[in-house]
């Protein structure tokens, strides 16, 4: 929300569409991984690195951004993951 209250990004959990009201424009996307990859875009950061915490969408980001990035998560499973053998 802005200061006066506005909303700038919500979700329409029906359809799953995410709507962006921005530079007096609004933008629809039909899911949050088109939001995500157009939030990138307008940072203009295509040719450096960046951190995600995180794996369910960021993971989807990175997949189709194809760009060097360092994603890491901590939980329970990373002691299970992490002790797991690599297999040849």
């Amino acid at each position: 929300m802005t200061a006066e209250g506005k909303e700038v990004i919500y979700e329409n959990f029906v359809t799953s569409d995410v709507i962006l009201d921005w530079q007096g424009k609004s933008y629809f996307f039909p899911s949050k991984l088109a939001f995500a990859l157009f939030f990138i875009k307008q940072l203009e950061i295509t040719e450096h690195h960046f951190v995600i915490n995180s794996l369910a969408l960021p993971f989807s980001v990175l997949y189709i951004c194809h760009q060097k990035v360092v994603m890491f998560w901590y939980g329970k499973n990373t002691v299970m993951v992490m002790s797991r053998e690599i297999c040849n």
